[in-house]
């Protein structure tokens, strides 16, 4: 129970506050189609989240097959803790999930996703404001002019492989990711 309350405690506090960018534009952008990613592979992730009341880790498992995106979030034990799939109808279902999850925090979950595995322009929905820049070792998700999300690549040559720092903008928190396996399936 200590750790459900731990990752509660970490969910609210870091994803809390991308609910406040909704001022700067009247909703996140719909999470692209399936199809946008390529098919069919599988990563083990490991997750650093920093803020202000320390650092915590966990890990994640993501994979596309057969336009469905599945990610399973797990602790440092192996505690399953969030479960996300995401299908090509744009249905996205959260199946195990802490008691106070909100739905929007599985649209901004996906998001940092796609922008890691978008290429640079338009945003692939019908949605002229929004855009993905990429500039050096930084990729953004732009609304109009102000940079909302960021994924700055720190290590790797390989662009699928990089560790990369996801920040949000005017929020004090830092996740880190490294993608630890990849594989086709």
């Amino acid at each position: 129970m200590k750790r459900l309350g731990l990752l509660l405690l970490i969910a609210t506090v870091s994803l809390s506050g991308c609910s406040h960018f909704s001022g700067r534009a009247s909703s996140w952008p719909p999470i692209p189609s399936v199809a946008e990613l390529s098919c069919c592979w599988q990563s083990e992730e490991k997750i650093d989240l920093r803020d202000k009341n320390g650092d915590y880790t966990f890990h994640s498992v993501v994979a596309v097959a057969e336009n469905q995106l599945t990610v399973v979030v797990l602790d440092g034990l192996g505690y399953r803790h969030l479960t996300l799939v995401y299908d090509g109808t744009g249905a996205l279902r959260t199946l195990a999930a802490p008691p106070s999850w909100d739905g929007e925090y599985s649209h901004y979950f996906l998001l940092a996703i796609y922008l890691h595995h978008l290429k640079p322009g338009a945003w692939p929905v019908n949605q002229p404001h929004w855009r993905v820049k990429w500039e050096g070792s930084k990729k953004s998700l732009y609304y109009k002019n102000d940079e909302i999300m960021t994924l700055n690549y720190t290590d790797s040559q390989d662009p699928l492989a990089q560790t990369r720092n996801v920040v949000f903008a005017d929020l004090p928190l830092i996740l880190t990711v490294t993608t630890l396996t990849r594989m086709p399936l």
